[in-house]
């Protein structure tokens, strides 16, 4: 299987952040798939605001994804060991 990075910028106002996920997904997930596995909510809660930018119902915060790298087998450990 193959191992992803993702890194997932949520816009809150005047401000974006960055935080990574590393996902193993399935050949027909969409980048709103990755965002309900990084965020937790309920797919149904959610709205596409922008081209590929996101928002949930009860959140004022838009998310996207900023990149995607795959990840080598032997670095998934190391990654996992340090809370990626």
């Amino acid at each position: 299987m193959k191992h992803y990075l993702f890194t997932i910028l949520t816009r809150d106002g005047e401000h974006e952040y960055y935080d990574n996920l590393l996902f193993t997904p399935t050949d027909d997930m969409t980048a709103l798939d990755i965002i309900v596995e990084f965020t937790g909510h309920p797919k149904e809660d959610w709205s596409e605001a922008y081209e590929c930018i996101y928002e949930n119902s009860s959140d004022y915060r838009h998310y996207s994804i900023h990149s995607r790298q795959e990840v080598e087998p032997e670095d998934v450990k190391v990654l996992e060991r340090y809370g990626i």
